[in-house]
């Protein structure tokens, strides 16, 4: 019965737990299940003469175990390597967070910096623009003064003018 001795052999297989690849899993998962599939096919054709039915039977049990166990092995991997990848960006992603809470930390301290700088900025405005009103009213009052004055000086001449016109005498005292 070569069919079940090579079946031995399948159990053992070159491949360890330990060194197995999701790949190399799922071609063995493959081609256990197409080997089961043929022998479920030749079974139920009667093509299978040679060999114990009890026997045969315990085979097939056995290599859906294997089967199973095979599938399993290759999800348990799978998720795994899921798992891992999903810490990873996990990860990732919290270091953003701290970058984004410290951006926004700077963000807050900067606007507050801004406000201040604003406000002090807008004082100095306020005394540097009184002190130059007072400037201004200081150059407008002299200006005016100034203006009063040739005021006063043109109607003083005008006037002198008018007294030299009306009263000769009064603006050319006679000798003595």
């Amino acid at each position: 019965m070569a069919s079940l001795a090579s079946e031995d052999s399948l159990h053992r297989g070159p491949y360890s737990s330990d060194t197995v690849a999701p790949t190399d899993l799922n071609k063995t998962a493959t081609e256990l299940a197409d080997w089961l599939l043929l022998i479920t096919q030749m079974l139920k054709s009667n093509i299978v003469t040679v060999g114990d039915i009890k026997e045969i039977r315990t085979t097939i049990g056995r290599l859906q175990g294997l089967a199973s166990g095979i599938f399993s092995v290759s999800v348990d991997i799978l998720a795994s390597d899921h798992h891992a990848q999903l810490d990873s960006e996990l990860k990732e992603v919290q270091v953003s967070l701290k970058e984004l809470e410290s951006f926004l930390r700077w963000l807050q301290e900067a606007e507050t910096t801004v406000t201040v700088l604003s406000d002090t900025s807008q004082r100095e405005d306020v005394s540097q623009d009184s002190a130059h009103v007072k400037e201004l009213r200081q150059q407008l009052e002299v200006g005016l003064e100034m203006e009063k004055e040739k005021v006063c000086v043109s109607n003083l001449c005008t006037g002198a003018s008018l007294l030299s016109q009306c009263h000769p005498s009064l603006t050319n005292p006679s000798p003595r």
